[in-house]
């Protein structure tokens, strides 16, 4: 889902951890509020429908750009004469990589994700906002046990790397994707396992291998989870489905960790922690600018709507973005892939 609604964050809280990212940005014609230029430095093929890209900004503003495992970036795009902004999980690790990094996957239909893909490369330059987002690493010394469905590898792959390099906490893994050939990040976590066989326990599911992925799947390392910290990012039904494993259970909702970014269709009994319930949030779309006391929990889009905005309906796909001349080279295995 793709929308070009923004929404800034103006009061001090604990957000919920299953809350969607804020974004920060202007519709006036100059970079997002608090952002800045950031250079493309190398783009990497990871998936035939996924691309990293590793960024740097300037020397002057690198300080600022410190981030924790776990966070993302806002970037503003300009495509085809129209403002589209969005958020991107950060994949690299603040203890492991000289460089940060965000990875993007097309979306069918998106705009932006496929624009990203076809277009951006070395050399380019694009307005981010500074690292924001409270899924991070935490500081207990309990296990950490993580879920991760699709391109929700993207901030976990990041805690999980500066987990193993920072601490002495071990890993338990649940990676799911639909086929062996769209998993991210496979080889560098079977890497990671090889080098910490005693910390980094993993499985894999495949759903063309080993079907649509179920509850004994989840449970397969949810015995692991009694004293541990949970981190959950995925597709809603990927996440439906693990939430559902840990509700009536002992663990404590500041041990939960959720990264949702599309409106929740359930009510969330566990993952509300203590704290504000309330955050003053400025929306602006088109012209208008509306500030309001919104949840935590609200979406993007419900905090427009609930403001009297009328955003862009996600059921309503995106214009195909226009390919650029420039589009990156796909590997062989990629030179037939559809979108």
């Amino acid at each position: 889902m793709e929308t070009s609604v923004s929404v800034r964050a103006t009061a001090s809280s604990n957000v919920s951890s299953g809350s969607a990212p804020t974004m920060s940005a202007s519709h006036a014609a100059r970079p997002p509020r608090g952002s800045h230029r950031v250079r493309v430095l190398d783009v990497v093929q990871e998936t035939c429908d996924a691309k990293s890209f590793v960024l740097e900004p300037s020397s002057e503003i690198a300080p600022q750009y410190r981030y924790r495992a776990g966070q993302f970036l806002t970037f503003r795009f300009t495509i085809d004469g129209e403002t589209h902004v969005r958020s991107y999980s950060l994949s690299s690790s603040p203890a492991v990589d000289h460089r940060m990094t965000v990875t993007v996957k097309r979306v069918h239909g998106g705009t932006v994700s496929n624009w990203i893909n076809d277009t951006l490369r070395p050399g380019d330059e694009l307005d981010a906002t500074l690292p924001a987002g409270d899924f991070v690493l935490d500081d207990s010394r309990r296990d950490i046990v993580a879920y991760a469905g699709g391109s929700g590898i993207t901030p976990i792959i990041s805690i999980v790397k500066t987990a193993l390099a920072t601490t002495d906490r071990r890993i338990h893994l649940l990676d799911a994707h639909r086929t062996r050939e769209s998993a991210l990040f496979a080889a560098d976590l079977d890497r990671l396992a090889a080098r910490h066989p005693a910390r980094l326990n993993m499985v894999h599911h495949r759903d063309d291998e080993s079907g649509i992925i179920g509850a004994h799947d989840v449970h397969r390392i949810r015995e692991r989870a009694d004293d541990g910290e949970i981190y959950i990012c995925g597709p809603t039904p990927f996440m439906d489905l693990v939430e559902r494993t840990f509700r009536n259970t002992d663990i404590p909702a500041s041990q939960v960790h959720i990264e949702r970014f599309t409106p929740r269709t359930e009510h969330d009994d566990f993952a509300a922690p203590a704290g504000p319930r309330q955050v003053a949030m400025t929306v602006e779309l088109g012209r208008r600018t509306e500030t309001r006391e919104i949840r935590n929990d609200a979406t993007v889009l419900q905090a427009a709507r609930a403001m009297g905005l009328r955003p862009p309906s996600p059921a309503k796909p995106a214009p195909a973005a226009r390919a650029s001349p420039r589009s990156s080279k796909a590997p062989p295995r990629c030179a037939t892939t559809k979108h």
